[in-house]
């Protein structure tokens, strides 16, 4: 009883103590996260857009007051829960932009009674929708082709446009069809649980599939497995651990890829079974989810059956893919290598390498034929290792004897050589003589020590070791047991023999004779000090030895005795006898160790209490302090209730275990203890028993049910009420009838415009709700733009009008009506300079490539940079192919498929690159003539003009030649068909014979074919031609060699242009320092940014073209540059260099980084300070830049011409730039803007439409110097810059000259020129050697007002 007083007693202090310490814990905590809040609020301030998950704007509610964001943007908002979204409201928030869509996946709920009976997964967006608000709604999709698009649009989507991006989509490799449906009846089988639903046989046609996608070329990342059920998912998964191929594939249900894409989807619906339930396949939103995913390609596996039957979406989708030839029971798998399609329904109808069934036949780089079964993979042959035997050999003629794909040096045949030695050995074949080891052996003289021996000839005497003994006698006595080592001294040696040193008790040495003795380690006996005898080693001092030998000792602190050895001390030794001291006047002994502490008498003995009573307790406890706890009955005088208490326990203190059993207000009894000291009155006691009173404007008596003590609310049960306008509501039950607001949507006319509009039962249509295009005349006569909820306004017409003003481009100034009657129809000097840029009249120049030019005059402009071509090239390449790309100076090289072959193979490579000749023997063979050589060389026989001996079917003799191809027609029997066509007029001849064309399959007479493949063609390289149908003539025996002969024509000019290619390494090295550069300038020009967008774009731009230049894995997991055609090459150095040049540009408007540190001896001035604008201007100016680097950025290719052209517009934009510097200066209004010089800038740059000549530059150059000279500026800067530049770089005057072209350079040291080098504006050479100034250079005295160069002075 003792123990659990104590015990609870100690519960008590601790848990006072834990509510303190935990009170304590929450202060500190929430002061830390009221820090931390300030922190992230700090930081967050300074971002314009701030990012957070639903969950964490919950999370975070004090950062998101203290933010107090005005705008509120939720993506994918339909597929959140309204309740998360008003989370992420705070009061300060202003305007809430929702962006999603309702017609797909809702948000999951996980109680589903919720979502169905309360509509709980209706998203605030949705809602929002229903009840009436017009969305905006995007029209242009940017993800699907327009195939895939179709199966959404109109079932789905009522409109839908496709961006220009889809429609360049490249089709499937290995799929005859983009989007294809695979109609089955294989049945549906339920999962273990039988809680879902999965169709094997769609597992394994899937896995099929994106294996053969795979095999194709496409990454796994760029392949989705998407199926409509969870079980489906897990028996994908079970079965793809067997396919190694598809392991990095993303499997997945379709409700997780929701606003996810991939280039192409895979769909497994799973349903299909006897009783054509479908399940959720009829959601609509399901359905929308399922087919929007893909972008390139969609395939979809299911029983189209079933689905068309119960539900009209499928109905209507399949229909569309019916039409379209894109419905089937089979997959249709194209061969692109032989142009054949595999149609495949099972897994083992799929062709095992990804192409078809066909023998792969093509030639591979090392000539041979390749053997395997039609392959997508590695169509180079790069990874494939030929097994054909070498037909190579090594510079002495041995045939290689290694398999094809092997490495042929070195050659490892085994000959007979003379060394330099003059001996003759047997060595490899590539071994130089010079470098073999000789193994001959020959008798040496040792120099060191005169013994000879036996050694190889290779082998130097200088290392040779050797093999006679030593035998000398060492210092130590013993006998050398070494080799000859007449190099070394013994001194060096150290003996390794057995010491025979003895100590003073003769106990021998035990160690080796080079090592040190030391002291004697050897055990014998000794008497000790204490009169016992020891054991102890040789050198041990007696005195220091403690005895081991146990005796009895008396300890000195309790007076018992104990057996230890001899040499310790009792000092501090533990007795553990038993204690037996006296503890207490009862007689009570200590039974703890000797050693131990008594402690007081704890013997329980019985006890009288001071009421009567005895009880146990411990012998050193006082009887007066317990309290008795004997049970008695007593009555409690605070409630009156008669309870059994402790004796010891007053009746006052002691509390009542009885129920309270007192009647509450509610009419409740009170459920505690009785409590008649803490709170008596039940003032602070919450009954939490059922309520039983009525929900507030509840109006079918619905209970509260909540506890007693809360406060009853609002009844929102929902049920079925017809409103006063007649439609029935589904609602709250404490609602009336005027306040509910019907959302049934109804047509109604607007009184104040006519319109019929769609609008809520409960909204009064007003002209503010009307969407509809205003029909309203303005006064100005044009009809108003607007929408009709919009206010009409004729300040507001863009019509546009035409001023009679002719502008220098020679089109008429086009003012928009606004403007026009802000004017008068006599446009400002600003409005006519803008219209340059605007101009919409049709540009109409013949471009140099002899097409008209289809762009404007603004977007040309002006005749300077004409929009890049539009039309096809048409010219016909060296190949014989047709150039289809944009026209172009020059074409680029042809990226069709090669179309050459023989009779072994077809050349696999792009028709751009030199073709590899076949090493298969030449079949050219006949009975009379047999050629020897290399398929792929010129033939070393001629040709046979024997007859062919063979017999027609008909039974007629065979009208060709010996060893050719018999041509299909019969003299006799289809005279007429092989007779008309004449050459040389000798077709009718009976002993004419003909050669077959299998290329274009006509029948040409021999003798006039013959010469018309002899004739020379003059120089040119283009391929012999049928003379009926000009079809070029790949494959004929009898012409093999002038075949070939063109062929190596054409090879050797592909070889050329592939060389014109350039050194692809040095074009990514140029390209890697060029935009390490353009970065720089980037950072440089990052003041900018606040003040346009264009350094954002340039940034932006400089990423794509990262991307295009950047490292790629190739097959076999290696960086490797990406392969760039020289024309994309071209493109992008054109486009660094302008982004460079615009870059250099912004970057002399910005605040100069100034750096004195060092000092060379042909010094710059450090930069001016930046030369600003005023924002007019500045904006003019990027406007013009943006301009342009749209017009380059977005041409496909560009030519030299059109590159010439850019240059040119940049030049002028360097003096646009200094021009609008000079007029942004504050004196320019009363100095500058009457003057001479500003008349002449003005007439030769913003006036002058034509490209800039040499001269007018040099004269702008002129009048802009002077311009400055007057505005005491002398580099487009103020006075005062001028003198602080001259201050800091700290120099006497007369160091500061100016290049040929006006820009000033300084000279550090004594100030004479000893240095030539390049001005940093223009690259002229300034400075000079000897101190002699450059002759054009000349001094720069307005920068410091000197009158002489400061050398010679």
């Amino acid at each position: 009883m003792m123990y659990n007083s104590w015990k609870l007693k100690a519960l008590e202090i601790e848990e006072e103590r834990a509510a303190q310490l935990e009170k304590l814990y929450f202060e500190n905590a929430n002061k830390l996260k009221d820090v931390r809040n300030l922190e992230s609020a700090e930081i967050c301030q300074r971002a314009d857009i701030v990012g957070l998950t639903t969950t964490g704007a919950a999370r975070q509610r004090a950062l998101l007051n203290h933010l107090k964001p005005k705008i509120v943007v939720v993506e994918e908002a339909a597929e959140v829960l309204e309740s998360h979204v008003v989370c992420a409201l705070s009061t300060s928030c202003q305007q809430l932009i929702l962006i999603g869509d309702h017609q797909q996946l809702r948000p999951p709920v996980t109680v589903y009674k919720l979502a169905k009976d309360y509509f709980l997964d209706v998203s605030l967006f949705e809602r929002l929708i229903k009840n009436g608000m017009e969305p905006c709604v995007l029209g242009v999709q940017h993800r699907m082709r327009p195939e895939i698009a179709r199966l959404i649009v109109p079932s789905i989507y009522p409109t839908l446009e496709n961006h220009s991006s889809v429609l360049e989509y490249p089709g499937v490799r290995g799929m005859s069809s983009n989007v294809f449906f695979l109609a089955h009846t294989e049945q549906e089988v339920e999962d273990n649980e039988g809680k879902s639903h999965l169709n094997p046989y769609e597992v394994d046609l899937s896995l099929a599939l994106a294996r053969h996608l795979i095999m194709q070329g496409y990454t796994p990342e760029q392949i989705t497995i998407l199926t409509t059920y969870s079980g489906q998912l897990l028996h994908f998964f079970k079965i793809r651990r067997s396919h190694s191929a598809v392991q990095s594939v993303r499997i997945s249900v379709v409700d997780n890829f929701q606003g996810e894409e991939n280039d192409i989807i895979i769909l497994s619906l799973v349903r299909s079974n006897v009783d054509e339930n479908i399940g959720f396949l009829r959601i609509e939103n399901r359905i929308c989810v399922a087919l929007s995913r893909a972008k390139h390609g969609f395939y979809m596996i299911g029983n189209m059956q079933n689905l068309q039957g119960k539900s009209k979406l499928w109905k209507g989708i399949s229909q569309i893919l019916d039409s379209n030839g894109q419905l089937g029971a089979d997959f249709g798998l194209r061969c692109d290598i032989h142009d054949v399609v595999t149609q495949a329904r099972k897994v083992t109808d799929f062709p095992p390498e990804g192409g078809c069934m066909n023998k792969c036949s093509s030639k591979m780089p090392c000539g041979h034929i390749c053997p395997k079964i039609c392959h997508a993979g590695d169509r180079d042959h790069v990874l494939f290792e030929c097994q054909e035997n070498c037909i190579r050999f090594c510079s002495v003629g041995h045939p290689c004897p290694k398999k094809c794909f092997k490495d042929c040096n070195p050659c490892m045949e085994r000959v007979t050589k003379m060394l330099p030695c003059t001996h003759e050995q047997m060595v490899l074949c590539h071994q130089d003589p010079t470098k073999v080891f000789c193994q001959t052996s020959v008798w040496k003289i040792l120099p060191d020590c005169g013994h000879g021996m036996d050694s190889l000839c290779g082998v130097s005497v200088s290392d040779a070791v050797c093999p006679e003994m030593c035998g000398m006698t060492l210092d130590c006595g013993h006998i050398c047991p070494l080799l000859c080592h007449k190099r070394s001294s013994h001194d060096e040696i150290q003996c390794q023999q057995p010491c025979q040193r003895v100590c003073s008790d003769q106990h021998g040495c035990k160690k080796k004779c080079c090592e040190d003795c030391g002291d004697c380690l050897t055990k014998m006996k000794k008497l000790l000090p204490c009169g016992h005898e020891g054991e102890v080693k040789c050198s041990q001092n007696l005195a220091e030895v403690n005895c081991a030998v146990k005796v009895i000792k008396i300890l000195t602190n309790c007076g018992h005795s104990v057996e230890i050895e001899c040499g310790k001390a009792t000092d501090g030794y533990k007795c553990e006898n038993p204690c037996e001291k006296l503890l207490c006047a009862d007689g009570h002994i200590c039974k703890k160790i000797c050693f131990l502490p008594c402690g007081n008498c704890t013997v329980r003995m019985s006890r009288e209490l001071k009421c009567g009573h005895t009880t146990k307790m411990e012998c050193f406890v006082d009887p007066s302090n317990v309290k008795c706890r004997v049970p008695k009955e007593s009555v409690l005088p605070l409630c009156g209730h008669s309870a059994t208490i402790h004796c010891g326990e007053e009746p006052t203190e002691a509390n009542c275990p009885l129920p309270c059993d007192v009647r509450l207000e509610c009419g409740h009894t009170c459920t505690l203890k009785c409590h008649v000291k803490k709170d008596p009155d039940h003032q602070n006691y919450q009954c939490k028993k059922e309520c039983g009173r009525m929900k507030q404007g509840c109006k079918k008596e619905h209970r509260c049910g909540k506890k007693c003590f809360e406060e009853c609310v609002l009844c929102t049960e929902k049920w079925k009420r017809s409103l006063p306008c007649g439609h029935t509501i589904f609602t709250e039950c404490h609602r009336n009838d005027d306040e509910i607001f019907c959302s049934k949507r109804t047509r109604k006319i607007v009184p104040e415009c006519g319109h019929e509009v769609n609008l809520p039962c409960s909204t009064e249509p007003t002209r503010a709700l009307c969407k509809k295009m205003c029909a309203s005349e303005l006064p100005c006569g044009h009809l108003c733009k607007k929408k009709c909820c919009e206010p009409c306004n004729q300040a507001d017409c863009e019509e546009p009008l035409t001023t009679t003003k002719l502008n220098i481009c020679g089109h008429h100034v086009t003012l928009s009506c606004k403007d026009f009657h802000k004017v008068g129809g006599v446009p400002t000097e600003k409005q006519i300079q803008s219209h340059l840029s605007t101009c919409l009249k049709p540009c109409k120049a013949t471009l140099n490539c002899g097409h008209l030019c289809k762009g404007t005059c603004g977007e040309c402009f002006n005749g300077r940079v004409h929009r890049a071509c539009d039309e096809k090239c048409g010219r016909s390449l060296v190949c014989g192919h047709i150039c289809n790309v944009n026209c172009g100076i020059s074409c680029p090289p042809c990226e069709l498929k090669c179309q050459y072959s023989c009779s072994h193979s077809k050349c696999g490579r792009k028709c751009c690159e030199p073709c590899m000749p076949c090493k298969e023997n030449c079949p050219w063979s006949c009975e009379h003539k047999t050629c020897t050589k290399k398929c792929g060389e010129p033939c070393n026989r001629s040709r046979c003009d024997e007859p062919c001996k063979k017999t027609l079917p008909c039974g007629h003799s065979c009208a060709g030649l010996c060893g050719e191809i018999c041509p299909p027609l019969c003299r006799v029997c289809d005279k007429d068909k092989l007779t008309e066509f004449t050459l040389l007029g000798n077709e009718d001849e009976e002993d004419a014979k003909f050669v077959f064309l299998p290329d274009c399959g006509h029948c040409i007479e021999v003798e006039g074919m013959d010469k018309w493949m002899d004739i020379d063609g003059g120089g040119q390289i283009q391929q012999k031609c049928c003379p009926r149908c000009k079809t070029p003539i790949k494959i004929c025996m009898r012409y093999g060699e002038i075949i070939k002969n063109t062929f190596n024509d054409i090879t050797k000019a592909k070889a050329k242009i592939f060389q014109l290619k350039g050194n692809p390494l040095e074009f990514f090295n140029h390209c890697s320092a060029k935009l390490t550069r353009c970065r720089n300038l980037v950072r440089k020009c990052e003041e900018l940014r606040s003040l346009t967008s264009t350094v954002v774009v340039i940034d932006k731009i400089l990423g794509s073209i990262d991307q295009q230049v950047k490292l790629k894995k190739n097959g076999k997991g290696n960086n490797v540059h990406p392969p760039l055609g020289s024309d994309v090459r071209f493109q992008i150095e054109v486009n660094l260099d302008v982004l460079e040049r615009v870059l250099e540009m912004f970057g002399k408007m910005t605040s100069p980084k100034t750096s004195l540190t060092s000092r060379s001896r042909l010094l710059t001035p450090p930069p001016p300070p930046a030369q600003k604008m005023t924002p007019e201007l500045m904006n003019e100016f990027f406007n013009l830049v943006r301009k342009l680097l749209r017009s380059v950025v977005e041409r496909v290719r560009i030519s030299t011409g059109e590159y010439q052209a850019v240059s040119r517009e940049l030049d002028r934009f360097e003096y646009v730039r200094a021009y609008f510097v000079l007029q942004s200066t504050p004196s320019f209004p009363v100095l500058g803007a009457s003057s001479p010089e500003n008349v002449l800038i003005q007439r030769l740059l913003m006036k002058n439409i034509r490209v800039l000549e040499n001269e007018q530059k040099v004269e702008l150059r002129a009048a802009m110097e002077k311009l400055g000279v007057k505005l005491k500026t002398g580099l487009g800067i103020t006075d005062n810059e001028r003198k602080e530049i001259v201050q800091a770089m700290g120099m006497s005057k007369g160091h500061w000259f100016k290049c040929p072209n006006g820009h000033i350079y300084a000279i550090g040291d004594c100030g004479g020129a000893s240095v030539e080098s390049r001005c940093n504006e223009c690259h002229a050479r300034i400075g000079g050697t000897g101190h002699r100034l450059l002759g054009d250079n000349r001094l720069a005295g307005e920068m410091d007002s000197a009158v002489g160069p400061a050398w010679p002075q």
